[in-house]
This record gives C-alpha cells, structure tokens and sequence, in this order.
C-alpha cells in the first residue's frame, strides 16, 4: 500500500505541470509579469534621470536592474532622461554633459538603442553592457556596436548605426534633454516613480522617505501597479 502511495505522489508534479498554465499562475497584480496582460492593462511609469558617464546613475541603474529582476518588463512603462544643458555654442551636439562630450556620445548611443530596439527588453540589458565597462570607454563608437551585438541587436539593420551617426540621434538628444527640465529633474540620478519623486543619489541617498533597497522599490511598483488598475486580480 505505501508502494503504491509513492508512485501516486511522485507523478502529481508532472501531471499538475502539464494541466497548469504557468502564465496564469499568481493571483494578484504582483505577479502580473507572469500572466497575459489585457490590452487596457496600465503599466507603470518609471523614469531614472541619469548621465551616462556618471558614477551616481550606474549605482541607481545597477539597482534598478536588481528591481527589473523582480517585477520584469511588462508591467513598467522605463524611461531614461538624461540631465544636461541646452547649449548651441556647444557645436556637435547642441548640449552641454556634465562629463564632456563623450558624456553626450554616450547619451545619444543608450537612446538611439531605445529608440530603435522595440522595448525595454533589449535596451536596458544594453545599458547594463555599457555600464560594466570601463567608464572611459562609454561614448566611444566601438563600444556601442559591440553591446548592441551583445543583446541581440543589428547595429546597422535595426537603423542604430545610423541614428547615431546622423542627425536622428542629435534631435534625440535636444528633445530628451528639453523633457528632463520640464520634468524637474536635474540630478542624477533621479528615480521617479509613476511621475514622483522616489529617491535621488547624489553621493548619497536622499529623499527616499520610503527607504533605498530593491525590495523598497519593488513594493512601490506593486503599490502603484494595484492603483493603476484598480479590480484586477
């Protein structure tokens, strides 16, 4: 008798797996990156002012990518806006970076990507190769083409080598610089999420009232995930 118990247990795994949908596990909204999304379904906003040569966005954008690991993609509407200046004496660009001008290379490089990979699920890993090399490199040529390659990208088919070379990625540029003041963001880096002001590192933590760690940032996506789409289970 207890023979045949155990032979009964030992098949229920593999008979729940294949009656269950595993996109349909998870109840609530804070599995929603596991179930099919409905097409009224409201992501939530989450923008990190940054500049891509500086040592307070890689913190933040490491962070961060501890926080995508958790609630993934598909419930995240991820901006990046990058703080600099508008400045026409400045004769390539038209902006001023706090880093100089590979500063602004590398700006244009991280949104050409964005602008040309899709979504989120092919830029932000981008990102992240951009960030594990050596700052000195961010803003040169080669470099973007080699993590474009990396996260499964045509540098010159998906229009990023073009983008950047030409004038798509200087308007790029102007026009995500212009929306970063009209958001009010001038440090990096800044995170705000669904259109406030989360937390901000500048040598150190500051107005995180909420607290600084990936599972801080976790609960106020799921928080503000509940109220954007209020009745979903």
């Amino acid at each position: 008798m207890m023979i045949l118990f155990l032979a009964v247990i030992a098949h229920i795994p593999l008979t729940f797996a294949a009656v269950v949908d595993p996109t349909l596990i998870g109840s609530s909204l804070g599995h929603a990156k596991q179930r099919p999304l409905s097409p009224d379904f409201n992501r939530v906003p989450v923008t990190l002012g940054v500049m891509s040569r500086c040592p307070d966005a890689h913190l933040c954008e490491k962070i961060f990518n501890e926080v995508i690991e958790e609630v993934g993609h598909d419930i995240i509407d991820l901006k990046l806006q990058f703080v600099a200046k508008l400045d026409e004496s400045e004769a390539h660009y038209g902006v001023k970076c706090k880093h100089g001008p590979l500063e602004c290379a590398g700006n244009v490089h991280e949104l050409c990507v964005a602008q040309h990979s899709g979504g989120s699920k092919k830029w932000w890993p981008f990102v992240q190769c951009i960030n594990n090399k050596t700052v000195e490199s961010i803003g040169e040529i080669l470099l973007a083409e080699s993590c474009t390659g990396d996260v499964g990208l045509d540098w010159e088919k998906d229009g990023i080598k073009e983008c950047i070379e030409g004038d798509e990625g200087v308007d790029l540029l102007k026009e995500n610089v212009e929306k970063t003041g009209t958001l009010g963001i001038t440090n990096s880096c800044t995170m705000m999420i669904n259109h406030r002001v989360r937390c901000i590192h500048d040598g150190e933590w500051k107005e995180c009232n909420d607290g600084h760690e990936v599972s801080d940032f976790v609960k106020m996506i799921h928080d503000e995930l509940e109220k954007l789409n209020p009745g979903e289970d």
